[in-house]
């Protein structure tokens, strides 16, 4: 089954930027979004990519074993994921500026 993520990375953030969950399946969560965050802003935005970040989805109790490809929707600013295998997706809102934005042209914020 296809699971859908809409995420506003804010709502993992402390007011300084840090991840705010300390254990269990949100902090989990936060590292893996913030990965994909991290993947997705070094290469030049626009363009789809390979994240080499590994799905964390599980079906029928197993690991995907899929990677994330994701890109920047230039007119919205979102990330757009999705598992490549399981079809697994989402859209991350509010990362620009957060200590995961790799850009180095960071007036385009």
């Amino acid at each position: 089954m296809d699971r859908t993520y809409i995420t506003d990375l804010a709502h993992f953030l402390t007011k300084e930027g840090a991840i705010a969950p300390t254990s269990g399946p949100a902090k989990r969560l936060a590292h893996y979004l913030t990965s994909v965050v991290v993947q997705v802003t070094a290469p030049i935005a626009g363009k789809t990519v390979s994240t080499m970040v590994q799905c964390q989805g599980r079906h029928n109790r197993k690991q995907c074993a899929g990677e994330i490809a994701s890109s920047i929707d230039i007119r919205t600013g979102e990330i757009i994921w999705q598992c490549l295998v399981c079809r697994d997706s989402g859209r991350i809102c509010n990362w620009q500026g957060s200590l995961w934005d790799c850009r180095t042209d960071m007036q385009s914020q």
